[in-house]
């Protein structure tokens, strides 16, 4: 679905048909954002303040025997542009630290790239306990980056996506909690289709819902109407 509306045609249809349905937001399934949202709903770094999200990576890059151009993510009918397809950072920060409440929002579509969508999104959102949300996504950093930071009253929690490393910041101490860059990452997708199978099964299982997805779609195209707005 590229757009809020598609989503709820499909949610229809699941609702009709009881036909299991569940949405590959695999990032979910990661060692390290597991870790780390056991850690944020522990209220180990206590209150939260802040949260900075970041992702990028050059798009050209993506595809290398495809042109750029010509991909999904250059097509504004086929759900391109950085905030759909880097709409996996929206998923895993709202399922963390609950609904974002989007504030302010600039997307641009540099000369660079010189596309018909948005090459980079920035976003200033909060969520319902007013822990204010940075977050940046482009098609635009040559070297790969993709590093979330929960700044909160008792500590700093680090999680680099790439690396599958957390780090605890506290006052005296700085502490591991996971370092394992060589994990497998085709083990995410594995765990994502298993946890299909659970739901299928009707046994227990944590496959992210279609409403889900719809409240980051719905998130989405707040922040383009933000955008908008401030044009």
């Amino acid at each position: 679905a590229a757009s809020l509306e598609e989503a709820r045609k499909i949610n229809q249809a699941f609702q009709s048909y009881k036909t299991p349905v569940a949405i590959g937001y695999c990032l979910r399934y990661l060692p390290s954002s597991q870790k780390v949202n056991s850690v944020i709903q522990s209220k180990v770094i206590g209150r939260l303040h802040n949260v900075s999200v970041e992702v990028g990576q050059y798009l050209p890059d993506w595809r290398p025997n495809t042109s750029y151009k010509e991909s999904v993510s250059a097509s504004p009918g086929l759900g391109g542009g950085a905030l759909l397809e880097l709409s996996h950072e929206i998923d895993y920060t709202q399922w963390i630290v609950g609904q974002l409440i989007p504030q302010t929002a600039i997307l641009r579509s540099s000369t660079e790239l010189n596309l018909d969508v948005e090459d980079s999104a920035d976003i200033l959102s909060i969520n319902e306990d007013g822990a204010v949300i940075s977050m940046h996504l482009d098609f635009l950093q040559r070297q790969p980056y993709r590093l979330c930071r929960f700044i909160g009253s008792e500590a700093t929690l680090e999680w680099d996506l790439i690396s599958n490393s957390v780090i605890l910041y506290q006052a005296d101490e700085t502490r591991i909690l996971l370092n394992d860059p060589n994990w497998d990452k085709n083990q995410m997708y594995l765990n994502m289709i298993l946890d299909f199978e659970n739901m299928i099964l009707n046994n227990s299982h944590n496959c992210i819902s279609p409403v889900e997805a719809m409240n980051t779609l719905s998130f989405i195209e707040k922040v383009k109407v933000l955008n908008k707005n401030r044009l």
